[in-house]
């Protein structure tokens, strides 16, 4: 995700240039060939200092919008920070931030749900997960299934149960079966 990250800025702030500028070999300019360099080390660093990538396949699009919103208007803010400091800003079009912070929000967000939805699959690609059989009461069977199947990250599906404080040997819960009892397991 860090390099989805980098690769969206980098593209968002190329084409900016380009739009801004017209130019068909882009960032001639010495202070926008440097940009590219600072803003990954910028985005680096909102990675370092901040928790943008915490949670992320369990995140819906609502929460992964304002992930998004908040890495990339750090990384915009340290980088306006950085060229006030070196009194470069002068020599940056404002429309080229603009178009990079706004476009980087777009692709960034895009880029994320697109590699989230690929991770996810590749996740829940029943060749690929771990099977086990889960060992717990009758009451606790139904919340350990939806639990399993509320986290999508997981690598492992439940394809038993062993229930300990009855004998249900045969029956199903949701789709999955009781293969045993305590006496038998």
């Amino acid at each position: 995700f860090i390099l989805l990250d980098i690769m969206c800025i980098e593209l968002t702030f190329f084409l900016a240039y380009m739009i801004r500028h017209g130019a068909v070999v882009p960032l001639l300019g010495a202070p926008y060939t440097q940009m590219c360099v600072v803003l990954v080390l910028i985005d680096f660093c909102v990675v370092f200092f901040g928790e943008s990538y915490k949670g992320i396949l369990q995140r819906g699009y609502w929460r992964e919008f304002r992930a998004v919103l908040q890495h990339v208007t750090t990384g915009g803010l340290f980088t306006f920070a950085y060229m006030f400091l070196l009194q470069t800003s002068s020599m940056f079009s404002r429309s080229v931030f603009i178009m990079t912070w706004l476009g980087g929000i777009a692709v960034c967000y895009g880029a994320r749900i697109g590699l989230k939805a690929f991770v996810r699959k590749k996740l829940m690609d029943k060749i690929r997960l771990r099977v086990v059989i889960a060992v717990t009461t009758k009451r606790l069977a139904k919340e350990t299934l939806e639990s399993v199947r509320r986290y999508v990250y997981r690598d492992y599906r439940i394809i038993g149960f062993v229930i300990m404080d009855e004998d249900m040997t045969g029956k199903y819960i949701d789709d999955v079966p009781v293969v045993s009892d305590k006496e038998e397991a």
